[in-house]
C-alpha cells in the first residue's frame, strides 16, 4: 500500500472521486480496493485534502506512481 494525499471531489457508495494535481485530472478510486478513514471521507468537502492508502498496482494503473 502507498499513501497518497489527494483532493476530494465526490463519492458514491462504490468509489471516491479525487483530483490529482500532478496529472491535472479527476480519478475514480474504488473503495473496495483501498484503505481510508471513513469519517474523514464522510466529512470531506470538495477541495479538501484526504489521505488514501492505495495498493501499488492500482496506483500504477491510475498513473499515481
Amino acid at each position: 500500500m502507498e499513501t497518497f494525499e489527494l483532493k476530494y471531489v465526490h463519492q458514491t457508495s462504490d468509489a471516491i472521486l479525487v483530483h490529482d494535481d500532478s496529472q491535472q485530472e479527476d480519478l475514480w478510486i474504488p473503495k473496495s480496493q483501498i484503505e481510508y478513514d471513513f469519517e474523514e471521507i464522510d466529512l470531506a468537502s470538495p477541495g479538501d485534502i484526504i489521505e488514501l492508502n492505495i495498493p501499488e498496482w492500482l496506483a500504477e494503473d491510475k498513473g499515481l506512481l
